[in-house]
């Protein structure tokens, strides 16, 4: 069975080595991926940045988040930022109930 964790990157007051800590003892604890969340209602780390801090030091766990992203060149953006430091595989969930999230996705991908 595979599990996950969350990542703390929307939890007050966790600071940068606290995310990056995180994320070695989730890997290091056998966590098949460390997933994010993105809160617009208060201050906390972005989830493309605390995936990407995880990225830095992490080899073999899966990175996944939630994204209300509206189009496809975001997605696009945000996608390239991981594979250009040879990150292999990210789960990428929209966060919106729009059912055209799933094509924008595809279409993203394929551009």
């Amino acid at each position: 069975m595979d599990v996950g964790i969350g990542l703390p990157n929307a939890v007050a007051g966790t600071t940068g080595k606290q995310l990056v800590e995180f994320a070695r003892q989730a890997e290091k604890h056998g966590f098949s991926s460390l997933g994010t969340i993105d809160r617009t209602v208060y201050d906390n780390y972005d989830p493309f940045v605390a995936l990407a801090a995880a990225a830095a030091v992490t080899e073999r766990i899966r990175l996944t988040t939630a994204s209300a992203a509206t189009d496809a060149e975001t997605v696009r953006q945000y996608v390239s930022g991981f594979e250009k430091p040879g990150c292999d595989e990210l789960i990428f969930c929209p966060a919106s109930g729009d059912p055209n999230q799933a094509g924008l996705l595809a279409e993203a991908l394929e551009g």
